[in-house]
C-alpha cells in the first residue's frame, strides 16, 4: 500500500489488519519449506508455507501470477468477498 498511497496510509492500514485478523507465527520448520517452494520468490513461498502449515483454505493477494505454483487456492481480495 505505501507504494500506492503513503506511508501513514499503510501504517494505518497495516494496524488495522493486525487487530481485525488472527496472526500465525512463523517456525524454522516454515522458512525451511519456504526455502525448498515452488516458485522463485521467497516471499511467495512463505505465504504459501504458512498457508499449509495453518492448514488454511486460500491465500488472498493482488498478486494471484505470483502464486501460480501454489498448492493452497489463491484468490484475488475481490474473490472472498463475492462469496
Amino acid at each position: 500500500m505505501r507504494e500506492q498511497r503513503d506511508l501513514a496510509l499503510a501504517q494505518y492500514a497495516a494496524t488495522s489488519c493486525i487487530e481485525f485478523l488472527t496472526l500465525g507465527s512463523v517456525a524454522e520448520t516454515t522458512l525451511r519449506m519456504a526455502a525448498k517452494g515452488p516458485g522463485s520468490d521467497l516471499e511467495h513461498n512463505l505465504q504459501i508455507a504458512c498457508a499449509i502449515e495453518a492448514q488454511l483454505d486460500a491465500i488472498v493477494t493482488r498478486d494471484p501470477r505470483g502464486f501460480a505454483l501454489s498448492p493452497v487456492v489463491v484468490l484475488t481480495p475481490a474473490e472472498p468477498l463475492a462469496r
